[in-house]
């Protein structure tokens, strides 16, 4: 029932990409049956041999699986003939489907199908919280992990203000993973920063708040060293701190 594989340029070759979750159809005509359904057709996968269906009786068990044909009726001399298509169908689709699909007639390779299963970046760890606080002077290190076929690219922004465009931050990477870090973090450093993964199939990402405490600053104003009598003297400081301090005069 297999058909070895030979490179053959004759061979009527399709390249397909899907999404993991669609459905996917793979379609080739029969030629040589008769009109009494002598059908000899066969799909299975060629990296590992997997035999799908042989004429229409299942082989593999996988009810996501299914054939479907089409007859066509033709009469050439008196003579009657049909062709079938003869269609391999799969449903939610799974990355372990990829591959190269054979549909062959009488051990004979009609048509490969070359299969590739796609998959928008997903991250791969649930974050419970995306508030993180810290200290000047501390060290943060934020870990980004994504996934998905091809595998995607994995980096962190930093979004300035509404008016600027975000800045690119540097980071450790992996194949997987983009690590943020932040060393010897200063007040500059808290805001709004986002992990983002792309792939030709989609992009995501995800925000997280970097709260930077520090102890107050005070900047007092300048204040005329003469006055009279009579005169409003206002005295006044601007102080910057993290959380917000408890402000006295004495």
């Amino acid at each position: 029932m297999t058909a070895s594989f030979q490179d053959d340029p004759q061979i009527s070759r399709e390249h397909i990409n899907v999404n993991v979750g669609k459905r996917v159809r793979m379609e080739c005509e029969l030629s040589n049956l008769t009109i009494s359904g002598n059908m000899k057709g066969l799909w299975l996968r060629l990296e590992d041999a997997e035999v799908f269906f042989y004429s229409t009786s299942r082989i593999n068990s996988d009810q996501r699986f299914q054939i479907e044909q089409r007859p066509i009726l033709h009469i050439n001399n008196g003579t009657s003939y049909e062709i079938m298509t003869y269609s391999l169908t799969i449903d939610d689709v799974r990355l372990d489907d990829g591959g190269t699909y054979s549909c062959q007639e009488d051990n004979r390779i009609l048509k490969l199908f070359l299969l590739n299963i796609v998959e928008r970046p997903y991250f791969t760890t649930h974050e419970y919280t995306t508030l993180l606080r810290t200290q000047i002077g501390k060290n943060v290190s934020i870990a980004c992990e994504a996934q998905g076929k091809p595998s995607p690219f994995v980096s962190w922004i930093k979004k300035i203000d509404d008016d600027q465009p975000k800045t690119m931050i540097n980071c450790t990477t992996t194949p997987t993973t983009c690590q943020l870090n932040l060393l010897d973090v200063n007040r500059w450093h808290r805001g709004v920063y986002e992990c983002v993964a792309t792939n030709s199939i989609g992009t995501i990402g995800r925000f997280y708040t970097l709260d930077v405490q520090f102890p107050p600053d005070v900047y007092s104003s300048k204040v005329k060293s003469f006055h009279s009598i009579g005169d409003t003297i206002t005295f006044e400081c601007l102080i910057d701190a993290n959380p917000e301090p408890d402000i006295r005069w004495l």
